[in-house]
Formats: C-alpha cells, sequence, structure tokens
C-alpha cells in the first residue's frame, strides 16, 4: 500500500506547489527511462487555480514520492502528454519521463565541444576507465554543463562517485544513441545510474549505491 504524491515544477524549475492527485503509477527502470501516470483531481479549487494561473502545464516537472510513511521520494521527470479530460470521473490523466528522457534522442559526437556537423571524418569519442567516470563525463560533454549550448540541458552531473565505481570499461563511438552508449558501459562496468531532483530543484545525473 502507497499513497502517491506529487510537486509541480515549472520550467525554470520553480516549485508551483502540490498537485491535487487521485491516484497514479509510477515504473521505476534501472539504467532506462523510468515512466509515470497520475491522475489529476480537477474538481479541486486547488487545480482550478493552477490552471487559471499557469494554463497548460506540458513540459513542466514534477516530482513523486511516496507519503504513506513520510515523503519517500519515488522519481522526477517530465510531463510528456496534454492534459486527457475523462468523461467518466473529474480527472485528467497525465504521463511522463524521468529526467534520463534528456539523453534519448542525443547522440555521441567524436568531438562534443564541435557542432554536429562540423566533426572529422572518421574521428570517435573514446574514453577508458571505471564506468562511473567514463559515462559522468559521457553526460556531462554532450548534454551537461560541458555540453555546447545547443545541446546542455538542466542535468547536473556528480564529478564524484561511490568507493565501487565499477569496472574498467572502454568507449569508441561516431554518431549512436547517447542512452544506449551509457546503458551499455554502465552493463559492462556493473553499476547502476539514475536521475534526482533534490529540495533545489536541481536535476543531478548521479550513480546509484550499490545493493549487492
Amino acid at each position: 500500500m502507497s499513497v502517491l504524491t506529487a510537486k509541480l515544477y515549472d520550467p525554470a524549475f520553480v516549485h508551483r506547489g502540490p498537485l491535487p492527485l487521485e491516484g497514479g503509477s509510477v515504473v521505476i527502470r534501472n539504467n532506462d527511462v523510468s515512466t509515470f501516470l497520475i491522475d489529476i483531481d480537477t474538481s479541486s479549487d486547488q487545480w482550478a487555480n493552477m490552471v487559471s494561473q499557469y494554463g497548460d502545464m506540458k513540459a513542466w516537472h514534477v516530482q513523486l514520492f511516496d507519503s504513506l510513511d513520510g515523503d519517500v521520494p519515488l522519481m522526477s521527470g517530465i510531463i510528456t502528454s496534454d492534459r486527457d479530460e475523462k468523461s467518466d470521473y473529474p480527472a485528467a490523466q497525465w504521463t511522463g519521463r524521468c529526467h534520463l528522457d534528456y539523453l534519448d534522442g542525443m547522440i555521441t559526437l567524436p568531438n562534443p565541444a564541435r557542432a554536429a556537423d562540423n566533426q572529422t571524418d572518421g574521428s570517435h569519442y573514446t574514453d577508458r576507465g571505471p564506468a562511473a567516470e567514463v559515462i559522468f563525463q559521457l553526460v556531462r560533454r554532450h548534454v551537461g554543463p560541458g555540453a555546447r549550448p545547443e545541446f546542455m540541458t538542466p542535468l547536473r552531473v556528480s564529478s564524484t562517485w561511490f568507493d565501487e565505481p565499477g569496472t574498467e570499461v572502454r568507449v569508441e563511438s561516431r554518431f549512436k544513441p547517447l542512452l544506449e552508449e551509457v546503458q551499455q558501459a554502465a552493463k559492462t562496468g556493473g553499476i547502476t545510474f539514475s536521475t534526482s531532483m533534490g529540495a533545489d530543484g536541481y536535476i543531478r545525473f548521479r550513480q546509484c549505491p550499490c545493493l549487492c
């Protein structure tokens, strides 16, 4: 038994209050994009005020908790669906994806500092080292703080990792899906990664502690 609750954040990650929920579900995936589905109670005054003040909230962010016993963070993510009014009861259903979605759709660039259409023929992005270090650099340089402006996302990438950063891996990649390259390095190196949202509204790409 769990009690799903949610906080709403605008595109600038400013907290805009709790969402009035009637229910929902969360699917957590290791080293992959987790998803959520939430039912909004549109009969509440709180929802009416939100719609009046903010309008369409697609592409906003939510932070989801299991609040049965305290607020246990489950995931945070991006709202990907439009509001869809149901006819059988007064609720709107939203779907969304965790912030690993920022990796999905991006490709690896031989030299992330150069434009995608200005890469050297035959060159590859290469790196070798502990899996966590290699993955963090891959993400930081392609979609994190070290990326070109046109590819930079709100992801903050940790400069530290756990005492077990995984075994050594080697990446040699050219115009391949970034998420798949990160997943392969994590599988080879034996680590788990995810994204999380802090109380400050920052989205962090992080290594998860080993549960073995």
